[in-house]
């Protein structure tokens, strides 16, 4: 499910803030469920994700503040 869904909107939506932070939130909430496979998948999920935001977002402002949301879920790791 996580390969059929979150790379295209990730690729997609990595140059536009509101779309990169919704799937880092969406992302870390499912990370958040209890089960350690879906905690690994998500996370690997939301790392790509800021990968790719950090290639689209020419304005450091807003990445630094995706970047944060990144951190709220998983730690300082982007």
């Amino acid at each position: 499910m996580f390969d059929d869904v979150f790379p295209a909107i990730a690729r997609d939506g990595a140059g536009l803030i509101e779309v990169a932070m919704r799937v880092q939130r969406v992302l870390g909430e499912l990370g958040r469920c209890g089960d350690a496979h879906m905690n690994t998948v998500a996370r690997r999920h939301a790392v790509l994700a800021m990968a790719r935001a950090e290639c689209a977002l020419g304005f450091a402002p807003d990445y630094e503040q995706l970047r944060r949301r990144h951190a709220d879920y998983w730690g300082d790791q982007a």
